[in-house]
């Protein structure tokens, strides 16, 4: 195995070097705060996913502001 690299490798260039084993590697990779996941998709595909620390919420939807409070309703003070 060689180095391990982000699904968006072309974009972040986010690589973790090669260690003694594939199992050292993605040890490492999740100690710097990296997400690798593998096993099925909903529709019944094999997948795997391996983001970097700064892609990892990339993709993700902007938090939306809080709802503003209601005035109290007199019946349920």
């Amino acid at each position: 195995m060689s180095q391990l690299k982000c699904d968006n490798y072309a974009t972040c260039r986010s690589a973790v070097p090669e260690q003694a084993s594939e199992t050292a590697t993605q040890m490492l990779a999740l100690a710097k705060g990296w997400h690798l996941w593998a096993g099925q998709t909903l529709s019944g595909k094999a997948g795997r996913v391996t983001l970097c620390k700064a892609c990892v919420g990339a993709n993700r939807r902007p938090e939306r502001p809080a709802p503003e409070y209601l005035a109290q309703d007199p019946l349920f003070p």
